[in-house]
């Protein structure tokens, strides 16, 4: 369905995500904790883009030296500049893994996930499967996009039996596709990286972007939260 901009809706929206967090018992600890042995040692070997199990493993591990390793003296955050709303901005029609029309103007009122995810053995898989559980947490206010990008040769995302994000058809020139343009467009020359998952949160109205590298589960749902809360 595409929920439109009418203010008490989106409050009523966003009341009732934050009653289903506090009362459900649902727990994201497969995303939100290590839980395999020798992390540090795996992500300095380059496991957490070689190994399909590493970041199932060591997620919390691997996204930080994936960050820190490629952006050092940066922070993963950075709040984008928009001269228009997002929403607004031409070429907004795309086309999912089904051949099905997406237009990202009818998120117009939803806060909006859209993720740029490198195709590398479980790193993909791992992004595929957070971004559908942060889905099920906030199923009436926030939409989930995954952008697949070029990664490691032969790699697919596995399906997800009754997933709710959307998964565009995979990228194959970086350059040249419009939404990854215009997204990376918006930041500082150079802070874009390809090879690393890119999370742009994108508020309801759509005049505020926020840009998060290598996130983790609870850097998004951090940030996801506040957006929540700013519309109660």
């Amino acid at each position: 369905y595409a929920m439109t901009a009418d203010l008490p809706v989106v409050r009523f929206l966003a009341w009732v995500s934050v009653l289903l967090l506090t009362t459900s018992s649902t727990q994201a600890y497969e995303f939100d904790k290590d839980t395999g042995v020798y992390c540090k040692e795996k992500a300095e070997k380059e496991y957490c883009i070689k190994d399909p199990d590493a970041f199932f493993d060591c997620p919390i591990t691997c996204a930080d030296h994936l960050l820190a390793a490629n952006r050092p003296s940066w922070g993963g955050f950075e709040n984008l500049k928009t001269s228009s709303p997002f929403y607004d901005y031409e070429g907004t029609s795309y086309w999912d893994e089904d051949d099905s029309v997406i237009e990202f103007d009818d998120f117009s009122g939803e806060l909006c996930l859209v993720v740029t995810v490198p195709l590398y053995p479980g790193l993909a898989d791992f992004y595929h499967q957070l971004l559908n559980h942060i889905q099920t947490l906030y199923p009436y206010v926030l939409k989930v996009v995954l952008v697949p990008l070029p990664g490691q040769d032969g790699i697919q995302l596995k399906p997800i039996p009754k997933s709710k994000i959307l998964v565009l058809q995979q990228v194959t020139n970086v350059q040249a596709h419009p939404l990854v343009s215009y997204l990376s467009g918006k930041i500082q020359k150079g802070i874009f990286d390809p090879t690393l998952v890119n999370a742009f949160l994108v508020s309801p109205d759509g005049n505020h972007v926020e840009m998060h590298i290598s996130p983790t589960m609870a850097k998004l749902q951090k940030h996801i939260g506040l957006h929540i809360q700013d519309e109660l």
